[in-house]
């Protein structure tokens, strides 16, 4: 399973990637919100971890492209030092599947990813990416990229 990790702390990224890789996930980093669309647009992943505090782009603004750019296919755990309950629930309503606080336990974070993909292999949620070479195929959102960039077609294409 791929994983993909967002957040700007190296050290906090470290420390989860350390975690995901003991469990033999295959663990994706990106810094900020902008670079994590990025790449959830070009690589094969099931899996994110989210933290709410990131450069360009919020978490929740990440979280919020994911359930409403690529169809919410992707299961997101929020890792975060917001604790308060107004914030938890936040997160829950705009769709992340689970909510962590900082600092984490390593035994729970591992828990919980468990988890959140047996969740998502028993929904059999397709993967919705399909790379080859170069170019992305978006089957659930119908679309096709090269390199990053939107190739466009018509209708009947």
């Amino acid at each position: 399973m791929h994983i993909l990790v967002v957040e700007d702390d190296p050290v906090q990224a470290e420390g989860v990637a350390s975690v995901l890789s003991r469990l033999g996930y295959s663990v994706h980093f990106a810094r900020d919100g902008e670079s994590a669309i990025r790449a959830l647009r070009v690589q094969p992943i099931d899996a994110v971890v989210l933290d709410w505090h990131l450069p360009k782009m919020s978490g929740i603004d990440v979280l919020h492209w994911i359930r409403n750019g690529v169809g919410g296919t992707y299961g997101v755990l929020l890792l975060t030092s917001r604790v308060e309950e107004c914030d938890v629930v936040t997160a829950l309503d705009a769709g992340a599947d689970d909510y962590l606080t900082k600092p984490f336990r390593p035994d729970e974070l591992a828990a919980r990813m468990k988890a959140l993909t047996r969740r998502a292999a028993r929904n059999g949620a397709p993967q919705s990416l399909l790379k080859a070479g170069e170019y992305v195929l978006d089957r659930q959102g119908r679309s096709v990229s090269l390199r990053g960039k939107a190739i466009d077609f018509t209708p009947k294409e």
